[in-house]
């Protein structure tokens, strides 16, 4: 099971990590993850942010540097699954993309949202 967290197909996928250093330690704060559909050109995007780090900014330049990747890989959008309770994670998503100028759906079932982002726009 670890090795599929370890080696990774940066064809079809991509991982990116943020790291809290000092001169004795580093810790993982957060992840952020997508991975592209076989027969279409978007991804299922996720990202998680450790309690203690969050409302720092780490998640929103999280999003923005995995959305910048996806783009330069030539995809044209990412969905995504979010629990309803996770207004953090929904705050990101609204605020990033507004900001980006890029369409942003979302349609709530059974108390989980699912999203749809289409990368259009300016990149305000």
């Amino acid at each position: 099971m670890r090795q599929k967290f370890v080696i990774i197909d940066y064809t079809k996928e991509m991982v990116v990590l943020v790291f809290i250093a000092d001169s004795k330690s580093e810790e993982v704060v957060a992840i952020g993850q997508y991975i592209k559909y076989d027969d279409k050109n978007i991804a299922s995007v996720a990202f998680a942010v450790k309690d203690n780090y969050q409302d720092m900014g780490i998640g929103t330049t999280l999003v923005s540097y995995i959305t910048l990747l996806a783009k330069n890989e030539g995809l044209q959008g990412f969905t995504a699954d979010v629990l309803g309770e996770n207004a953090p994670m929904l705050h990101i998503f609204e605020k990033l993309m507004k900001k980006m100028d890029y369409d942003l759906k979302k349609k709530i079932n059974y108390g989980e949202y699912q999203i749809e982002i289409k990368f259009t726009g300016s990149d305000g």
